[in-house]
């Protein structure tokens, strides 16, 4: 079963930039370290809001929520990051994560 949750724990946060990395190298983009850091700070960022698919205990898709722009303090957001693990490709995870938005 499939369910989408904000994802509050440091855990959550490795296994989402987890899930970036995975999908970024099936498609032929594996990340730099200096691309994997600041993805890791987008992601534990205090103005973003992560959002994790979860099927059963394993976490196959990320979703991220950054603050508006120009102004940092505006009540508007844009997702920023959306990523389904590529073996769950498909199924349907990335439209979840839209969906709970």
């Amino acid at each position: 079963m499939l369910t989408v949750r904000v994802a509050t724990t440091s855990p959550d946060c490795d296994a989402a930039l987890g899930v970036w990395q995975r999908a970024n190298s099936a498609r032929g983009l594996p990340a730099t370290q200096q691309r994997e850091a600041r993805v890791r700070e987008k992601v534990r960022a205090v103005d973003a809001s992560l959002f994790v698919a979860v099927e059963d205990v394993e976490v196959v898709g990320m979703l991220l929520l950054e603050a508006g722009r120009p102004a940092p303090d505006s009540p508007y957001g844009h997702v920023s990051m959306i990523f389904v693990h590529p073996d769950c490709w498909g199924r349907g995870i990335g439209s979840a994560l839209l969906d709970t938005n």
